[in-house]
């Protein structure tokens, strides 16, 4: 519970169990990386860091990635990495993508998920959105036993997860992957643009840029790695529900990894229980 809003710590501990009601003040920045100059019209990502948002402006679609292995990779391994919301447009490494930058206009409700719940992986880090929120156990299930490397259907996960949202009056999910982001489920809703611009492509910048920008990403993310920092975020604590308050099953499936909870056993029952404890708090 003390790590659940600690970049480094929801790394370690990167299966959530809670959730929490935060707040996003008036005038913050945030920043959205895409192939195209228009804003979203549907649901989609919302980076806290411009060198998250400016990953997905390249060729490649997403942040910039490690040429070299990582010595212990994420589980779930190319399972975790970010892949754009909404419809996709491969650039060529001559074109270039568009930076957005909005600001907050109002005050805006968010639900806090807390782990590495923007981790796309079969080894949990979806369970809270998946098996709690949705109430569908069974989604993903088969993609996951063909191939624990796919997207899981992240799209379809953040429609469904905006209908609760827009039940509960929320603007949207706030989650943390490598770094923290938002899924915004109206771009029009509270939130100015303030600018739009192209960003310069990968074309014959050499493999040092790369690695380099891969640093940068990595750096820019850090800087959220003690909190969310109220500035830009503040998290009503008391308005916490989790799992680990209720006997639930928590057990996880893999003998390999009985340290990772997941929701995965738990019954159907219990899942009800805890989400009907959820509606009525918030």
């Amino acid at each position: 519970m003390f790590n659940a809003v600690h970049n480094a710590g929801s790394s370690v501990h990167h299966n959530g169990m809670s959730l929490f009601l935060a707040t996003v003040p008036e005038g913050v920045l945030f920043h959205h990386g895409t192939t195209r100059p228009e804003s979203p019209s549907d649901p989609d990502r919302l980076a806290y860091e411009i060198e998250h948002a400016e990953g997905f402006t390249r060729s490649f679609g997403g942040p910039p990635r490690q040429t070299k292995p990582h010595p212990e990779p994420m589980p779930g391994g190319a399972a975790n990495e970010q892949k754009i919301i909404g419809r996709t447009t491969h650039l060529s490494d001559h074109e270039t993508g568009w930076l957005h930058v909005y600001r907050t206009s109002r005050p805006l409700q968010f639900l806090y998920v807390d782990g590495m719940s923007g981790g796309k992986s079969a080894n949990g880090t979806p369970d809270t959105q998946d098996y709690l929120l949705r109430s569908d156990p069974s989604y993903g299930k088969a993609e996951r036993e063909a191939s624990p490397t796919i997207d899981l259907g992240e799209r379809k996960r953040a429609q469904s997860l905006c209908k609760l949202c827009k039940e509960w009056n929320l603007q949207g999910i706030i989650r943390m992957e490598a770094g923290f982001e938002i899924i915004k489920c109206n771009f029009t809703d509270g939130m100015d643009q303030v600018q739009v611009f192209r960003r310069p492509g990968s074309r014959g910048r050499g493999k040092l840029w790369a690695e380099t920008q891969h640093f940068e990403y990595l750096r820019g993310v850090a800087e959220r790695n003690f909190d969310i920092r109220s500035s830009r975020t503040v998290v009503d604590y008391s308005s916490t529900v989790s799992a680990f308050f209720f006997p639930v099953n928590l057990a996880n499936p893999d003998p390999k990894r009985p340290d990772l909870p997941r929701l995965s056993e738990a019954s159907h029952a219990e899942l009800v229980a805890l989400k009907r404890i959820f509606n009525g708090h918030y």
